[in-house]
Order: structure tokens, then C-alpha cells, then sequence
């Protein structure tokens, strides 16, 4: 690990990042599902389409590729990704640590094998002299002793070199090398111009070597940066610079320029001389001298430095690790169970499900158990059951007429007539086209039964919040909690209903929490401990006993009771009891708590009649983002007013449950009505008759407003208003919203409007009444009278033209 470790983060990426392990977002799909395609494929020489995963199989959209995968693979599998992806972010943050810790802080990390380290300490402050020593220690230590060769020049007025060359690593090469360190006199000095570059040029002339570090500490003088960018170049290998609390900006950019010209990196580092030292380690033993690791770092990057490359592309690869977390583990409840045994799967720590769920938020237990989970919402249900519009030119994918050249599909257009547009019934689909849909009964009585299903559980929810302390405290927030409660005088008649719907909070959702603690206030604000305490079975009997001992007291310091949770650096929540306006203005508590305003407050009132308390405690709860309750005492139901989340979220799916299942009947009703119309015959006509009549009267409960079934069958224009309700809604829609004509319809209702014109100009009214008379003479037989009868034909009202000319014909036709 310690000579892995001497990589640069674009060649550790290469070894452990996400694409060698396989673990990118798309790798992980291909190997769990497969991706849905609808395009010409070369290697089957044929046109794809993906008609049978809709429903078949879980999917979901990738936003990186753009494209709808089927997911194959079992939760368990998925587990194991989700395992993977959590090590690897792991191993993100530990090599982001070790790349700002330790002597990569401040040296960056040496990738060569042989270096020579050469030292400009002409600008260094006395204060900083044990700090660079250390400094240096500290590299040969944790990395120069990990390659093969090294050496270190000094510059000063005259070059001082370790070795003539450098030398191989062994211990006592590094703990001959931390001896010449220790014993060199650093003083400040001034430096010949040409003297950082004869050092420079003289460490080139090494030919056992492959790079060169230049450590610069502080300033470099405007005369030698010149020098140095011109005779820099004469250098043979590259040149890492490394600066050491740089004063200005000006050398920062001067280093960057110089380690570009030679095709190296930059690093640099601004110590804030904070640390602290442990005398327990020797400084003149090697084996146990860890100075510098005894020291506590604190520095940054000085101005104008950047952001460091290597730290960046680990971050960039942990983010990514991370967002790909968070996909995976959304699919595992999309994912297929395994048939597998326990007995067989891994152990897996036991939690009470129960338990479990009571902890979770209502958005939360809604992804599991909601509509959209159980796949139960309007346009997933109506997918299996309903086909596109289309009427005029449109686009047919084909094979291309050259394979080697084109592999994408040919795109044909054609001309498609919506003939039989009128035999079904059509809706506006989510993406704003238009789709015909056609309820089976079966379909629909599924639909019921599961959404009978779904509502239950999630009104056993409701209740179970709506019970115990989650009626007053609703569904406890955060983990770390505090819990303010008035003891003023107006208290004095409900004090002991408070106090035990709060050890009932205890009880039930407190003990599931990290920390918590309790205020009370009346005059003064008194806390039970100084701080938030952990939760444990002594803590929660103690709070439960000191509770019981709560006396009223005399006015309301809300103020006060508020500073003490705020004060804790830990408090993620607080819920405030009350029953009156707080002793100071109500704009001094506001503007203290716009302070700390990302602290969710809670508040519960207990005078549901004071409209300005109550007022002010909903501007608290709302600035916070917080909840609000009015508690009615003498009440039947005492919860009268309500801001919570939790149940507001699952009123919401209760009423978009059932506005579905409205929806449903409405959709099936029609269907059996134009099912009835076009396709029933003798044999099947009472069938229909009763049925629809069963689904007209249900919802409004109309069991006497049956129509007779013989004036149903002889007069369909004639049924009751109820009945032929959503036939008439049904053929309005038609009118409004019917789909452009094409040429062929446009003919087709140009003829039927000729000959039913003409039909109608030759008849007489005797005709029309024998007609009417036929009519009503066939009693349970659909009224299809024959043009030689009469040229009426009795129709539902409210059908558009294009559909009266369709059946025209038909009749006409017979």
C-alpha cells in the first residue's frame, strides 16, 4: 500500500477507480438489466421494439445516457453493488486524507524514483526555521524513503551538496540525510542572482537521476525569476516546484510558469505556525523521531495557488461513486425478490421491521408503500390498457438500404387514417398527446381491489399518527431534540395532561433518538441538563421522574427558553409547548430566531381561541420550516389546527387514490357504453343494459333510477340522464377535441352529408312516422331500421359529424 500510495491520482484512478472495478453507473445497469431499444440493430439485421418490458419489468431513466433500462437482477445482487459502491467511497475519503496529511500537505506527492531535493531558503523567517527542518524531515521519512535514489543541495552563497550524486535509500542513508538537515545553520542570507540557478543546473548534471524538487521558502526576488525561466531550460529533466509560505503572489505565479516550462507540477503550501509538540519522542533517535507527525498541521493553500489537481480528480471520482449510491440503492425496492431461501442468503443484522418503519418520514414510507411505488397511479395503470393516437403522416422506422455505411434506422413516412377512432373512447395522456383507452371488466375490478388495498394501509398510517404522542408532537424530526415547555400560570389547568403526553412522547419516540433535553419556562427558563443528553434507559427514567415534578410558575419567557437549545451547538429540533404570547415583543423573538433560522421549531399551541398567539407561533413554525398544532382542550377532537407534513403527504395520497379510482369507473363506464353501441348484439344486449346501469347508479347510490330494459334497448337516445351521462360527456369531448380530418374523412363526411340530405328531401312525414312506429314495436332489439323503411336512424346525442357520416354508411350500407 505505502508504494501504491507514490502514484499520481490519475494513475491510482486507473488502478481503483470506478471504471476498473466496474462500478460506473452504466457498467452496473448492463449488468444488472438491459437497456430498452427501438432502432435497427446490425447485428440482428432488424427493426427492434422493446413491446413487452412496459409491466414486465422494473425500468428506469438514466439522465447520463439518456436511455430506459429493464432491471433483471435480484435486490440481492443489487445489494452487493451497493456494498462495493460503499467501499469504494471509502477508499475516496482515505486517499483524500492521505493526500492532505502528513508531508503531502505540504510537498505533494513524489512520483519519481530518483530526486534530488535542492533548497532555497534565502527568504525564510527565524520563526519558520523549525518548521522547514521539520518540514524536511518529515518528506524523507514518509516518502523519499519509499523510492531509490536521492540527493539535497543547499543554496547559499556558495553550493553546498549532501553527495557528489544520489544514492540509494536505506535507513542509514535517511537518518544520515535528517543528521546533515539538523546540523545545517538555516540563517537568513542574501543570495547571489545566479546562485538558485548554478544550483539548479548543477543538480541537472546528475545523469542518475530523473527529476529535480526546487523547495522554495517564502519570496523569490524579481531578478532571479528572470534568470531562472531562461536558464531553466538548459535543465535536462523536469523541475517540481514546491513553495513554502510564499509571501506574495507574484512567486506563485512565477513557480507555476517555471514548473510548466519544464513540464513538471507545482505545489504549494502556507503554514499558520500552529502546532504543538510531544516530548515523549526523541529527536535525536531516527526510529522513534516523529516530530513532525507529533504535530498538529494547520495550514491552507496561499492565495492564488489553485485548486490541487490531484485532490480534485479523487473528489470528482467520490462524487460520482456517490451520486451512483444513491441510484443503485433506489432500485433496490424496484428490484425482484430472490426465491432463494434465508438459509442460503448472507446473514444480515436483525431489525424489527415494525420498528423500523416507525421511524421512517411519510415521504419516506411512501416510496415503499405508496401509489406510485405499487404502481398504481392513473397512467400507470391505463399503460396496459390504452394505444396512441395517430391520424395523418408519421414516422416508420426501416432497415437502412446500406448496413456498412448507416447503422441507425431509415425513417419512411406514411400516411395512417384514424378510421376506427369513434369505437373507443380517448383521454389526454401526461405528455399532452392523445391516447385511446379501453376498460375491460376484469381490469377494472383488479384496479379496484388493489386500490381498496393500497388506501387501507395507508389510512392504518393516518390513524397510527393521529394515536399517542404523535397526535400532539406529530412524527418527531432529527435526532438531537430539545423540548421547551410553559410552566406559566395560565398553564396551571392543563399542566398535567401536558406532562403526560410528554412522558408518552418519551416513551414512544424519544428513546429512538441520539440526544435529547428539556427546558422549562416561566418567569425564568431552567433546563433540565446543561446540554443534550444521550439516550439511554437511565437518562429517559430520570427525564420521566423529573417531569412528574414540573410546578406552574408565573409568566412566559419564551426568549429565554429558546437561547438555551439554541446555544447547543447540536440541537437539530425544538419543540415548543405553549399556551400564550411570550413575555417580550413578539418581533424580539422573531429577530433572534432569524439567527438560527435553519433550526426547525415545532410549535404547539394550547390556547386554540387566542388568534395572536397562535398567529405568532405560525410565523415561528413557518420561518423555520418548522410544524404547527392548536391542542382544543374539552374537545372531541382535540387536534384542531394542523401543519404536518407527514400527514398532509398522506391525505394527499388518500385523495389522489381515490380521485383515480373516480377516474377508473368513469373510463370503464364508458367503455361498456361504447362497447354496447358498436359491438352488442340480441344475445348480449341485456348483459351490457345491466351492467352499465349497475356502474351508472353505484357511485351516486341510485339503486331505484334503474332504467327499463326496454325502452334501454328500443330508444338509446331516450335513457336516463344518469346512464347516458357518459356517453353525452363522451361525445361533447369528441366534438371539442377530436383530432384533425384527413383527406379520406374529409370525403367520407362529404358523401354522408349528400345522401343524407338527399334521403331526407324525398321523405315523407308518414314515413318518419312508420319509422317511429317500427321503432317501438321491437322492444329489446337495437333500432336499426333499413333505409327502404325510413331514412332516419336513431342516434345518441351529441356524436360529431365524422362519426354520424361513419354510421350513416354502415346503415346505409345494410
Amino acid at each position: 500500500m505505502a508504494e501504491q500510495s507514490l502514484l499520481s491520482s490519475e494513475r491510482w484512478l486507473q488502478l481503483h477507480g470506478l471504471k476498473s472495478k466496474k462500478l460506473t453507473l452504466k457498467q452496473i445497469l448492463s449488468q444488472i438489466g438491459f437497456p430498452q431499444s427501438e432502432d435497427y440493430v446490425t447485428s440482428l439485421r432488424r427493426l427492434v421494439a422493446s413491446r413487452y418490458a412496459d409491466g414486465l419489468f422494473p425500468q428506469i431513466y438514466t439522465a447520463e445516457d439518456g436511455r430506459l433500462y429493464n432491471l433483471t437482477a435480484k435486490a440481492e445482487l443489487i445489494h452487493q453493488f451497493v456494498d462495493y459502491l460503499t467501499q469504494a467511497v471509502e477508499s475516496y475519503k482515505q486517499r483524500m486524507d492521505w493526500l492532505t496529511s502528513g508531508s503531502r500537505q505540504i510537498f505533494g506527492v513524489i512520483l519519481e524514483q530518483r530526486v534530488t531535493i535542492v533548497l532555497d531558503f534565502g527568504d525564510v523567517l527565524l520563526e519558520e526555521l523549525h518548521l522547514c527542518r521539520d518540514a524536511l524531515k518529515m518528506v524523507l521519512q514518509e516518502q523519499v524513503a519509499l523510492i531509490t535514489r536521492f540527493n539535497m543541495i543547499w543554496v547559499s552563497t556558495e553550493l553546498v551538496k549532501w553527495q557528489e550524486c544520489a544514492i540509494l535509500v536505506t535507513e542509514y542513508s535517511i537518518a544520515a540525510a535528517i543528521s546533515w538537515i539538523e546540523k545545517m545553520t538555516f540563517e537568513p542570507m542574501p543570495v547571489r542572482e545566479v546562485s538558485c540557478l548554478d544550483a539548479l543546473l548543477e543538480a541537472g548534471k546528475d545523469k542518475t537521476i530523473d527529476a529535480i524538487y526546487y523547495f522554495v521558502v517564502g519570496d523569490v526576488p524579481q531578478e532571479s525569476q528572470k534568470l531562472l525561466l531562461t536558464g531553466v531550460l538548459e535543465i535536462p529533466y523536469p523541475v517540481c516546484t514546491v513553495s513554502f509560505n510564499a509571501r506574495g503572489e507574484e512567486t506563485i505565479a512565477f513557480l507555476k510558469d517555471l514548473s510548466t516550462k519544464t513540464h513538471s507540477r507545482f505545489h504549494a503550501f502556507a503554514e499558520r505556525t500552529e502546532c504543538v509538540e510531544f516530548s515523549a519522542f526523541s529527536t535525536e533517535d531516527v526510529d522513534s523521531s516523529m516530530t513532525w507527525n507529533s504535530r498538529k498541521l494547520k495550514g491552507r493553500l496561499p492565495p492564488g495557488a489553485g485548486v490541487r489537481e490531484d485532490v480534485f480528480l479523487i473528489w470528482r471520482e467520490m462524487e460520482e461513486a456517490c451520486s451512483t449510491l444513491a441510484q443503485v440503492r433506489s432500485l433496490v425496492d424496484k428490484a425482484p425478490q430472490s426465491d432463494v431461501s434465508p438459509a442460503d442468503c448472507k446473514p444480515r443484522p436483525v431489525e424489527s421491521k415494525e420498528n423500523a418503519e416507525d421511524t421512517w418520514d411519510s415521504q419516506k414510507w411512501l416510496q415503499k408503500y405508496g401509489l406510485k411505488a405499487q404502481k398504481l397511479t392513473f397512467y400507470d395503470v391505463l399503460a396496459h390498457c390504452s394505444f396512441r393516437h395517430v391520424d395523418g403522416v408519421v414516422d416508420i422506422k426501416a432497415k437502412p438500404e446500406n448496413e456498412s455505411v448507416q447503422t441507425s434506422a431509415d425513417t419512411n413516412k406514411k400516411t395512417i387514417h384514424a378510421k376506427y377512432c369513434s369505437r373507443f373512447i380517448h383521454i389526454p395522456w401526461k405528455d399532452g398527446s392523445w391516447a385511446h383507452v379501453n376498460i375491460t371488466k376484469e381490469k377494472y375490478k383488479w384496479y379496484r381491489e388493489r386500490i381498496h388495498t393500497a388506501l387501507a394501509t395507508i389510512q392504518k398510517r393516518i390513524k397510527w399518527l393521529q394515536n399517542g404522542s404523535y397526535a400532539l408532537f406529530g412524527k418527531a424530526r432529527g435526532e438531537c431534540i430539545y423540548v421547551l415547555i410553559d410552566t406559566s400560570c395560565s398553564m396551571k389547568s392543563r399542566l398535567n395532561l401536558v406532562k403526560d403526553k410528554i412522558i408518552q412522547f418519551i416513551q414512544e419516540q424519544l428513546r429512538y433518538k441520539s440526544k435529547f433535553n428539556f427546558v422549562t419556562f416561566d418567569g425564568q427558563a431552567i433546563a433540565w441538563r446543561e446540554k443534550l443528553t444521550e439516550v439511554n434507559e437511565d437518562n429517559l427514567e430520570q427525564a420521566q421522574s423529573w417531569i412528574r415534578d414540573i410546578k406552574v410558575g408565573s409568566s412566559t419567557n419564551t426568549l429565554n427558553a429558546l437561547k438555551i437549545a439554541f446555544a447547543d451547538e447540536e440541537t437539530q429540533v425544538i419543540y415548543l409547548l405553549t399556551d400564550g404570547r411570550p413575555d417580550q415583543p413578539p418581533e424580539m423573538v422573531m429577530d433572534h430566531v432569524k439567527l438560527f433560522q435553519n433550526i426547525p421549531i415545532c410549535a404547539i399551541s394550547f390556547s386554540y381561541n387566542d388568534e395572536v398567539a397562535n398567529e405568532f407561533l405560525k410565523e415561528l413554525a413557518a420561518l423555520t420550516r418548522g410544524e404547527f398544532r392548536a391542542y382544543n382542550f374539552g374537545c372531541k377532537d382535540p387536534i384542531q389546527d394542523i401543519q404536518d407534513e407527514d400527514l398532509n403527504l398522506l391525505l394527499q395520497e388518500m385523495q389522489q387514490g381515490y380521485s383515480n379510482l373516480e377516474k377508473m369507473q368513469e373510463l370503464y363506464t364508458e367503455s361498456l357504453v361504447v362497447d354496447w353501441w358498436y359491438n352488442a348484439d340480441k344475445d348480449t344486449d341485456s348483459k351490457h343494459q345491466k351492467e352499465i346501469s349497475s356502474m351508472v347508479s353505484t357511485p351516486e347510490k341510485r339503486v331505484n333510477s334503474q332504467p327499463d330494459a326496454d325502452s334501454l334497448a328500443s330508444s338509446p337516445p331516450n335513457l336516463s340522464t344518469g346512464s347516458w351521462k357518459f356517453l353525452e360527456e363522451k361525445t361533447q369531448k369528441k366534438k371539442i377535441l377530436h383530432a384533425e380530418s384527413t383527406k379520406t374523412s374529409l370525403l367520407r363526411r362529404h358523401i354522408s352529408n349528400f345522401k343524407s340530405s338527399s334521403n331526407k328531401d324525398s321523405s315523407s312525414f308518414s314515413s318518419t312516422s312508420r319509422s317511429h312506429t317500427s321503432a317501438l314495436s321491437n322492444r329489446g332489439k337495437r333500432a336499426r331500421p333499413s333505409t327502404l323503411e325510413a331514412p332516419f336512424i336513431f342516434l345518441p346525442t351529441g356524436l360529431c359529424l365524422e362519426d354520424l357520416g361513419e354510421i350513416c354508411l354502415r346503415e346505409l350500407g345494410k
